[in-house]
């Protein structure tokens, strides 16, 4: 004897179906989070610097972020618009991350090498020296802190910004 199946039980069969291959096809939404961080960050310059400032762009815009995470996103943008050449918009989004987190040793840094990008050699070297205040192992500032001396035909600073610059890679390398 065989039974009909009915109409209804039809849809709801069908629609049960479709729901499981939606949620098995998608990626939990903390895994695009993660995704998106990793473009964000483009460490290694791995992504296109267009699409590092679209996926800070899509955190930044999340509700639950705290201003110390915040900060972190616009350093971020910040340096991906540097790479781009997109100064003005690099220094707003690294005065905004300042704002947020006045400790962000990062922003302070990565401003330093937008105000480079600008020639504003005495600038940068300020915002080189708080980044490297904030965190005194900072190679990186110390390295732009040195390119900023150089810029500013201060040799003598340089010089020793420099050798400290170098002395600290070498114990990263250790």
């Amino acid at each position: 004897m065989r039974t009909a199946i009915g109409p209804m039980f039809r849809s709801a069969i069908v629609t049960l179906v479709l729901i499981f291959m939606a949620l098995v096809q998608r990626p939990p939404a903390n895994a695009q989070g993660g995704m998106h961080q990793e473009i964000c960050a483009n460490e290694g310059a791995i992504y296109s610097s267009e699409s590092s400032v679209e996926s800070c762009t899509s955190l930044i815009q999340e509700a639950n972020i705290s201003p110390t995470e915040l900060a972190v996103l616009f350093s971020f943008r910040c340096r991906n618009y540097i790479d781009e050449k997109q100064t003005d918009r690099a220094l707003q989004d690294c005065d905004e991350a300042i704002w947020l987190d006045q400790k962000n040793s990062l922003a302070y840094e990565i401003r330093g090498l937008a105000y480079q990008q600008s020639h504003l050699y005495q600038r940068a070297a300020e915002d080189f020296v708080q980044a490297i205040t904030l965190q005194p192992s900072n190679v990186r500032a110390w390295e732009g802190l040195c390119r900023s001396h150089l810029s500013l035909s201060q040799a003598r600073l340089a010089i020793s910004v420099c050798k400290e610059a170098l002395r600290l890679r070498s114990v990263d390398k250790r």
